[in-house]
């Protein structure tokens, strides 16, 4: 993944933009690296949660064709989104971070026992049962477990839903935690930051 940005340290020292762009690229951490033909060297953390970005990924193959990558990490990116939700909704819940880091190491490697959980905290949230999409499951499993390579328009088609799964999910939060989704991305940039800060060169 690539974000277009200017050198911060530029700006501070001129008070203006340097308009030297670069073209950054970022990877798990979501952190890009800044250096500039002034010798600066700064970083930047990304905002966008890695569904976010997973999505942001998807769109992208899926515009230049790559229908197999699009899809496979369009449902990537659903998986992480019921990732975000249980963090969000257990949080909501007064469970703390350490409670909440014992529970999902239990289920981080097991996408099931994720959407269980998920489903289990919806029905609490919103009084309505989260309604799984069969033929979104199986035709996931064609494409990563078969190799499957869906046409442009089952690509389209199963891209769209699989957004607007995501989009209901996270309208739910927004809506009724807005502080709360603040705060978990700001602790989550500030844990990515200072990892990645450790091993600053």
């Amino acid at each position: 993944m690539r974000i277009s940005a200017t050198c911060m340290e530029c700006f501070k020292e001129l008070g203006r933009p340097s308009f030297e762009m670069f073209s950054l690229p970022y990877y798990e951490n979501r952190i890009a690296v800044v250096q500039c033909s002034h010798g600066h060297k700064s970083a930047l953390v990304l905002q966008s949660q890695k569904f976010e970005v997973l999505m942001e990924s998807g769109a992208e193959a899926l515009l230049n064709g790559f229908t197999l990558e699009a899809c496979a990490t369009f449902y990537a990116a659903l998986e992480r989104t019921y990732e975000f939700a249980i963090c969000v909704l257990m949080k909501a819940r007064g469970v703390d971070d350490q409670q909440y880091s014992s529970m999902f190491n239990e289920m981080s490697r097991m996408s099931e026992r994720q959407v269980g959980a998920f489903m289990a905290l919806h029905l609490l949230e919103t009084g309505m049962p989260y309604k799984i999409d069969n033929a979104l499951t199986k035709f996931r499993n064609s494409v990563i477990h078969k190799g499957a390579i869906p046409e442009p328009d089952k690509a389209h088609d199963f891209c769209s839903k699989v957004f607007a799964k995501i989009i209901g999910i996270t309208e739910i939060l927004t809506l009724k935690y807005p502080e709360l989704v603040h705060k978990i991305i700001r602790l989550d940039m500030q844990k990515e930051y200072l990892k990645w800060e450790r091993n600053f060169p």
